[in-house]
């Protein structure tokens, strides 16, 4: 025998004999990005962009303004759907918006919906699931010549930000 496998059979001051030995790397696994995805508060037209950059035309006061929602084209009494879990935060009947639902999504999301029935809606401290219904559409004022729709707006950590961006995809929310 050469020295080198005179070596190898022989166990070093260092080596264990009880720990196995692998040639194989470590193989790093990421945790999975935690993702939603919400779904439509009603089926309909958007008819509406959000537009925080740019101006919109207002069909009611006939002049260009920011839009911080989509209008969702539907039907007085249309059922209006929470997009995702969460608690009904607010109830407010607003002369500009009129009723609007607030609710918490969770991970920063907060979600308002506009324009329904007073008589219709959840109320403060509800929990909700993806799908129950929060209430049945009406008017807004503030929009009433742009026909009877749902402006839903989306904030995340307090920013208006695109509901079309997050509605029917499942969306990173880290």
């Amino acid at each position: 025998r050469n020295w080198r496998g005179q070596q190898a059979g022989r166990k070093t001051q260092n080596q264990q004999s009880n720990v196995p030995h692998s040639n194989n790397e470590e193989t790093v696994v990421k945790p999975e990005e935690p993702k939603l995805s919400f779904t439509m508060p009603v089926q309909g037209e958007i008819i509406k962009e959000f537009s925080i950059g740019k101006l919109i035309y207002s069909a009611t006061y006939g002049d260009m303004r920011i839009h911080k929602g989509i209008d969702i084209k539907c039907a007085s009494g249309d059922r209006i759907n929470s997009v995702f879990d969460g608690n009904v935060t607010e109830l407010v009947d607003d002369a500009i918006w009129g009723t609007v639902v607030t609710i918490d999504h969770g991970n920063g999301f907060i979600a308002k919906y506009c324009g329904l029935r007073k008589d219709s809606t959840v109320k403060p401290g509800d929990e909700i699931k993806t799908g129950d219904k929060i209430g049945l559409i009406h008017e807004i004022p503030l929009e009433k010549d742009d026909g009877i729709h749902l402006h839903f707006e989306l904030y995340k950590d307090g920013k208006a930000i695109s509901p079309s961006e997050y509605l029917g995809k499942k969306v990173d929310i880290s």
